[in-house]
């Protein structure tokens, strides 16, 4: 076979996990219709599956690279398969030297992947890749550089190098406008003049918060490690929304789950302040769709307003503005499709669910309300408008919003700050307002 690289572009997620399961015939079960529908397609594929339907295709990319893992550390995912295909090998050894090639300290070999952040679980699937390199003729890639810094592009490059010079295929499926390295994105509606959206002050305090990991030594023994933030003054002030960025593994997610009183800290403290007072931040995961807990969206929506029928209130004018304005802008902007955003009585994609959850935490009426990565299994300019929307209906209950993400580029028309954080020490990252 001789080995290419086709380029695939989409403009919903699942558009793009079609291609995918249609390519390697590998279905993921879906997340968002509730249990029954859950069940019902596991049970159709153990009555389909047949092990002996011929030899391994493909090693694979999935647009959250957290599912392609089987094991809980990147030892594990490594050895098992080194081991296949040449038992003979120290197989601990070459996966060490494996994660080194892609950027990983090999110190991590033996941390549970549960505390990798999305980056250095897409640098391992690029390690994995490799590893599975001899038992397969092709790879299938979904948004294969989206979780990552722009300055580790380089790995994917590494990845494709390898797998031309083995005379293997690489397919790549990306939502329209995804970065792909060396390769021009596929052109998007010009939402970059667009007037910058209202302005909201907010301060972050920041009192040196230390968070500490502690040592684990069951199953697997790892030490403990921890994480202390800095900055140059206590109080920043900040106008959202606002921009986050930093390096894969520099503490971006964790520094959004301590804003959320999701983790404490054992020292010090960070937290917000805007026009609705000093509170707890409410977050939404990169990985959206699990925080649904497998119900459908308006199942969920129930249960957590059960007991609160003003909040359910607002939660559900909230979601149907920001619907029918997302629905308005996709017909006005002449879309092909209209699947990203599914039937208004049948919520069930990927961005639905976002605005579902978005919904629910603006209901809540925190002082900030953080998106990691709220452009993820997003095109760019569904993502660009969906933000937009969001910052509206948030500015309106005087929420501030503060966005992670490594796409720089994509929100600069929308952003009214910027903080960047950097690493200062082996466990010390700083946290720095930048100007824009």
């Amino acid at each position: 076979m001789n080995h290419s690289l086709s380029l695939n572009f989409f403009e919903s997620y699942e558009e793009q996990l079609r291609f995918f399961a249609e390519t390697t015939q590998i279905h993921l079960l879906p997340m968002t219709r509730g249990k029954a529908a859950f069940c019902r397609d596991l049970g159709n594929w153990f009555n389909e599956y047949n092990e002996e339907e011929g030899t391994l295709q493909f090693s694979y990319i999935l647009p959250n690279p957290e599912l392609g893992m089987s094991f809980p550390t990147a030892l594990d995912v490594l050895s098992t398969i080194l081991s296949i295909h040449d038992q003979s090998k120290n197989t601990e050894h070459e996966a060490k030297s494996l994660l080194n090639e892609f950027g990983i300290d090999p110190e991590k070999a033996n941390q549970p992947l549960i505390s990798f952040s999305g980056g250095e679980l897409l640098l391992l699937s690029y390690a994995k890749a490799i590893a599975m390199m001899p038992l397969v003729n092709s790879l299938v890639a979904c948004s294969p550089v989206y979780w990552l810094n722009r300055r580790n592009y380089r790995y994917w490059n590494l990845l494709i190098e390898q797998y031309k010079k083995n005379n293997k295929s690489v397919k790549v499926a990306l939502l329209a406008g995804e970065p792909i390295p060396q390769q021009e994105p596929k052109e998007c509606i010009n939402t970059e003049q667009r007037e910058k959206i209202s302005q909201l002050k907010w301060k972050l305090i920041v009192d040196r918060p230390k968070v500490i990991f502690k040592e684990i030594k069951f199953p697997i023994s790892y030490p403990e490690v921890s994480l202390l933030f800095t900055s140059d003054s206590n109080e920043i002030d900040l106008i959202s929304p606002t921009l986050i960025t930093g390096d894969n593994g520099v503490g971006k997610s964790i520094l959004a789950k301590l804003l959320s009183g999701i983790v404490k800290p054992v020292d010090g403290g960070i937290s917000s302040f805007s026009e609705n007072g000093k509170s707890n931040a409410r977050l939404l995961f990169q990985d959206s769709i699990d925080q649904i807990f497998g119900m459908s969206i308006d199942n969920h929506l129930d249960w957590v307003f059960r007991f609160d029928s003003d909040k359910a209130d607002i939660a559900k004018s909230v979601y149907e503005e920001i619907e029918t304005s997302l629905r308005s802008f996709l017909t006005d902007n002449h879309f092909e499709s209209l699947i990203a955003l599914g039937e208004a009585n049948k919520r069930a994609t990927l961005l639905q669910v976002k605005i579902g959850l978005i919904a629910e935490r603006i209901a809540s009426l925190p002082s900030l309300l953080v998106l990691d990565e709220p452009s993820w299994g997003l095109s760019k300019t569904i993502s660009h408008y969906f933000v937009k929307i969001i910052c509206q209906q948030a500015h309106k209950y005087g929420i501030a919003v503060a966005l992670i993400s490594h796409q720089l580029t994509w929100w600069k028309s929308v952003i009214n700050s910027h903080i960047d954080l950097t690493k200062a020490g082996k466990e010390i990252t700083k946290i720095t307002r930048l100007e824009i």
